[in-house]
């Protein structure tokens, strides 16, 4: 099962954007929560967990703020813990410097979630 490459950059726009607009509750939904061998979504009315979502959110934040532009570079598709998986590679710019920052998905239960980035 693999995950298209829109799915992927229509997904990561939209966390873009709720993550500039510091929209975090409904930027919970878009995160997956994996402790405890529990696969979810982030709950946001969980005080930790709306924490945690903050903080990404600032961090994704960042990212767009110290950029003049961003670009997709290529994705990857893969299997998380047997779950279809999807790591897009994005270049953020400014100025002619360039950071590169993977971004990780996994679908699950039909939703793609953002697992992590760095």
């Amino acid at each position: 099962n693999q995950i298209s490459e829109d799915e992927v950059k229509n997904s990561l726009t939209k966390i873009f954007d709720l993550s500039k607009n510091q929209n975090f509750d409904a930027l919970a939904s878009q995160i997956l929560y994996n402790e405890k061998n529990e696969k979810r979504a982030y709950n946001k009315n969980d005080a930790n967990e709306a924490k945690s979502v903050k903080r990404m959110a600032k961090k994704i934040k960042a990212y767009l703020d110290l950029s003049d532009s961003y670009e997709y570079e290529s994705l990857t598709n893969l299997k998380v813990d047997n779950l279809p998986a999807a790591e897009l590679k994005v270049n953020f710019r400014s100025g002619d410097q360039k950071l590169t920052i993977t971004f990780d998905f996994v679908k699950l239960n039909g939703n793609l979630l953002l697992e992590n980035f760095k």
